[in-house]
């Protein structure tokens, strides 16, 4: 009887755990322990007994290098981030990282579940416990831990009585690294049985940096530091069960460089000095870290090669260039700089040399090929350098001395083909090299060709172009609009106020027609409606009387290239550009024709109302087409170039 009662004990307290933790969220249902299925804080209950005796909480004690760490993922990882290939086989890190732990498929025990370590490597962030086997686990809602305010289903958690199939137990101390530091780190913890929990930062160096505390509830609170230079945060308790959920961290690190490559002549047997300039105009700390790309001599270093910038200053770095036992020749290295700026984390800067075994001198005459004139004003470029002169009035050049080197030479002067020829230096060599230019001269047959055309016309005009200079003439030919003509789609071209001159406040339509406007009006509410017409200088020239009586007459114009149309009451009227009524026709559905336009590709009008479909119509009053329409619509315009395919 004794032994009955206590096991009788036993179970009430169980059962009394587990409705304080249901009283915490009402997420949880009450647990019954006559289901051997039933779980609490990721433990089945029926081997909770069983799991005290794994072991008690301990303090785990630590000794973590941070930079130690780095180089052995390089080592056993060359291609990640900050790595000595500079190649990623990882995404770039966003500005800003949040981690929910929500993209896992993960069980709601311990036994199913795996300590996480690098799952998220490719984010740039790792984790890890106290050694390889401890630490915490992505784990399911479902496994009760009487928490709320985490986003759904899984987070990270922790119970010091949760065993890992690899023999390692979930609990603390939690490590929580970057693969480049950052300046802010947020995350959310809780607890059901409440208690304290620290997060502590630390730099490259392993110096404590900054640090929170917070005091956990069963509602997740959220834990932030902000400082420059956060290479790791360590998440530390006394609390056996414990989760951890939605981590945000970002850089706020902004780069700035200068220059963004070099082009340089070196003489060999020589060593050169040039200045990268490194700022930094964000809010944290700027980490960087200097690679040198490229194969064949190591002619390339640069002092320092890693560093960190605070915000609003700059550092410059050494760039050196030396030549010792290196041929006369081109060569390329590349400077890849690393950094935490999260819109620029690695930028390579091109450094190309060319390396001369002396200087030589280049001069010589430029002149008109065709009667030997000299040329003043002749632009000579030795091309890839920095190196231009101008010729003087007797068409003389000089560059002066010069890399012994094998230049193309550039000449260009107006009116004149341009030319180019190779000219090789040799060291101490005086080389004079002169310029006969050709020119070509272009006679088109006409100037100008003006031709009135129908819509559907084709032409073909032949054009005649002759070259009367002593050189090539190359031509090509493409279209050009008229001054003011050449306008972006929707760009308001002019504004014209044409009711006043017309003394007319019902103008409802216009269209361009025979190099002329025609304006519909309702003519002041009369009974006889308007149509004006106006020339290029929106001067009134004449007008007619549109063909039925109505309060506004037509709303809108159209031209199909012979007749411009318009419609009143559902009734469409096509008439010629003197007023002369030439078609008329009415359609079978529900449509006044308040606005319409006309389609040179499919030979339709199209028309519709202000909340109607919109309607495309065959010259003969079929209706062929029916559009779906959600706007408010006042007026169309058929545009058959339209980029956007509308």
């Amino acid at each position: 009887m004794k032994a009955q009662i206590q096991n009788f004990s036993l179970i009430i307290i169980v059962l009394l755990t587990v409705n304080s933790l249901a009283n915490c969220s009402n997420t949880i249902d009450i647990i019954s322990v006559t289901n051997s299925e039933s779980i609490l804080n990721g433990i089945p209950l029926d081997s909770q007994q069983n799991q005290n005796d794994i072991l008690a909480h301990e303090q785990a004690s630590y000794d973590f290098s941070y930079r130690e760490f780095i180089q052995s993922q390089r080592d056993t990882e060359p291609s990640r981030i900050l790595r000595s290939s500079g190649r990623s086989d990882y995404p770039r890190r966003d500005p800003a990282v949040e981690i929910d732990f929500d993209d896992r498929d993960v069980g709601s025990n311990w036994g199913t579940i795996e300590v996480l370590h690098d799952f998220y490597a490719e984010l740039g962030v790792n984790f890890r416990g106290s050694n390889d086997v401890d630490g915490g686990g992505v784990i399911n809602q479902a496994g009760n831990f009487g928490v709320n305010g985490h986003s759904a289903p899984n987070f990270l958690a922790f119970n010091t009585r949760g065993q890992f199939p690899n023999g390692g137990v979930a609990r603390p101390p939690e490590f929580i690294i970057f693969d480049v530091p950052v300046d802010i780190v947020t995350i959310n913890a809780g607890a059901s049985a409440g208690g304290g929990i620290t997060m502590t930062a630390f730099n490259a160096d392993d110096d404590e940096i900054a640090d929170t505390e917070l005091n956990m509830q069963a509602g997740m609170q959220e834990m932030t530091i902000q400082i420059g230079g956060i290479a790791y945060v360590v998440i530390e308790t006394g609390v056996n069960v414990f989760v951890l959920d939605d981590l945000y961290f970002a850089s706020l690190a902004e780069l700035t460089i200068s220059p963004e490559s070099f082009r340089e002549v070196v003489p060999i047997e020589a060593e050169m000095q040039e200045v990268l300039t490194v700022g930094n105009v964000g809010e944290g700390n700027l980490d960087f870290r200097i690679e040198i790309l490229g194969e064949g001599p190591d002619w390339l270093a640069c002092e320092p090669v890693e560093g960190a910038v605070e915000p609003e200053e700059e550092i410059e770095i050494e760039v050196i260039i030396n030549t010792t036992d290196m041929e006369p020749d081109e060569y390329d290295r590349i400077i890849l700089f690393n950094s935490n700026d999260p819109d620029r984390p690695e930028l390579e800067i091109p450094v190309h040399i060319f390396a001369v075994a002396g200087n030589g001198q280049l001069f010589g005459i430029v002149t008109d090929a065709s009667d030997d004139r000299p040329l003043e004003g002749a632009h000579l470029v030795l091309d890839g350098f920095e190196y231009e002169t101008h010729s003087n009035e007797d068409g003389e050049f000089d560059f002066g001395g010069v890399p012994a080197w094998t230049y193309t030479v550039i000449v260009t002067i107006d009116d004149y083909l341009t030319t180019s020829r190779q000219v090789e230096i040799d060291p101490n060599e005086e080389v004079q090299e002169d310029f006969a230019l050709l020119h070509a001269l272009c006679h088109p047959s006409s100037a100008e060709i003006n031709i009135n055309m129908g819509s559907d016309e084709e032409l073909e005009v032949c054009l005649t172009i002759t070259n009367s200079g002593n050189g090539p003439l190359t031509w090509s030919m493409e279209r050009v609009f008229p001054e003011g003509a050449q306008a972006e789609p929707w760009e308001n071209r002019v504004d014209v106020d044409i009711q006043q001159p017309l003394n007319d406040d019902f103008i409802a339509g216009v269209v361009f027609a025979d190099n002329r406007f025609f304006v519909s009006s309702g003519n002041n509410g009369e009974d006889v409606n308007k149509i004006y017409i106006l020339n290029r200088d929106y001067e009134q020239t004449g007008e007619f009387d549109q063909f039925v009586e109505d309060r506004y007459g037509m709303r809108d114009l159209a031209w199909d290239g012979n007749l411009i149309w318009g419609a009143v009451e559902g009734t469409f009227y096509g008439f010629t550009v003197d007023g002369d009524l030439e078609a008329s026709f009415s359609v079978d559905v529900n449509l006044e024709g308040r606005a319409i336009a006309y389609d040179t590709d499919r030979d339709l009008l199209w028309a519709s109302d202000i909340s109607t479909s919109i309607y495309g119509i065959a010259p003969d009053g079929e209706v062929r087409v029916e559009l779906d329409n959600e706007l408010r619509i006042y007026g169309l315009a058929y545009y058959p170039e339209d980029a956007d395919g509308y």
